[in-house]
């Protein structure tokens, strides 16, 4: 009997019988797959969860003032020792009438001086010397005290003139705050003052060496002079000393290199000791505070290995280390608990880790970021 030759199955039939036998199976193999692959790659089982640490510097002054000159801005780069804020400790005003009343007082120990020394003329030439040149002292103070407020009010009326503090004058007629006179009188008496300022120093100087060529005299003349006098000399000395302190400004530096997240105060305005005036917040960070949630799998260690992701779109990948274990279960830190976690629930608490983080993330991951970890076995 002669072999039929088989009837072939039509491609339709084919294709059925593999989609209802075959497919399903293909499949559900397909995504079980790519459901490993994804949640190994891009959720994985975080067993700890960690925030990059926030490093801020507060800048405050150590004494109560007044914050003439303030260098630096919302969101502006600093660096580590710049100059950001300067402040005067007293009231150049009260500065001026503290000096004219020591110069008073001068003068009157002056009038009640010369005549107890006039039969001696080396007594008359050495106190007229000394008293000159405390004068003279007062006078450059006087001086300086008025330089602070004239560049202060300089400052101001060159940014509304159409300037900035650091770069040459723009006249803009369109946007100028101030008229051309005004300005002109404010440049005028900070030139005049600073002119001032140089010859008094010069004459102080001189007047300084003088004093000291005379010095081998002192405690001879002194001893001549009626107790009263050279105690009321010495008084007003040291007065002028604490003074001429209080005139030199408050100069306060960044402590870090970063950005100035907050400004508490603005220029012209009074603080008081310990009042903070800037908010300094670091770029780039070294570590992350992370927990370890209950129950706790394992025990962590130091230099243990950990893998850092980033939760951004890229999802960066990195690893660290363990840099120190806390020895007590503490409250895990709000923003790192799932949004169910957040409301009335008791406070969870996890073990307290610090990671250090390596330097392939350091310029990708920001200060506050919230980070996926998970320890890696060796």
């Amino acid at each position: 009997m002669a072999k039929l030759t088989p009837i072939p199955t039509p491609p339709g039939t084919a294709w059925r019988e593999f989609r209802f036998q075959y497919l399903p199976a293909l499949m559900f193999a397909l995504v079980l797959g790519a459901t490993a692959l994804i949640w190994r790659d891009y959720i994985g089982p975080a067993s700890m969860v960690g925030e990059v640490e926030t490093v801020r510097a507060v800048i405050s002054s150590s004494q109560a003032g007044r914050v003439a000159l303030l260098n630096a801005g919302h969101l502006q780069v600093v660096a580590t020792g710049e100059r950001l804020v300067q402040i005067v400790v007293a009231d150049p005003k009260v500065l001026e009438a503290q000096l004219n009343l020591s110069k008073a007082r001068i003068e009157l120990a002056r009038v009640t001086v010369e005549p107890k020394l006039r039969k001696e003329n080396n007594q008359i030439s050495y106190e007229k010397l000394r008293m000159d040149w405390m004068g003279q002292r007062i006078e450059l103070a006087i001086g300086k005290s008025q330089l602070i407020y004239y560049e202060g009010e300089f400052a101001r009326l060159e940014r509304l003139f159409g300037g900035g503090t650091n770069s040459p004058v723009v006249r803009k007629p369109d946007s100028q705050l101030v008229s051309h006179a005004q300005y002109d009188i404010a440049k005028r008496d900070v030139e005049v003052t600073r002119a001032k300022i140089n010859e008094l120093t010069l004459l102080v100087n001189d007047m300084d060496s003088a004093m000291r060529i005379v010095d081998s005299n002192e405690s001879k003349i002194e001893g001549e002079m009626p107790n009263s006098v050279r105690a009321a000399v010495t008084v007003e000395e040291r007065l002028l000393d604490l003074i001429e302190t209080q005139l030199a400004p408050v100069m306060l530096t960044s402590p870090i290199d970063g950005v100035v997240s907050i400004v508490h105060r603005h220029q012209g305005e009074s603080v008081m000791a310990g009042d903070p005036i800037l908010t300094i917040s670091q770029n780039k960070s070294e570590r992350i505070n992370a927990f370890l949630k209950q129950p706790l799998s394992s025990q962590p260690k130091v230099d243990q290995l950990i893998e850092i992701r980033a939760r951004s779109s890229d999802r960066p990948v990195g690893q660290g280390r363990i840099v120190a274990v806390g020895s007590h279960l503490e409250p895990i830190l709000p923003q790192l608990l799932t949004l169910s976690l957040q409301g009335n629930r008791p406070t969870e608490l996890g073990l307290p880790v610090v990671i250090s983080v390596p330097d392939s993330l350091k310029d990708r991951l920001f200060p506050g970021e919230v980070v996926d970890l998970r320890s890696i076995h060796p």
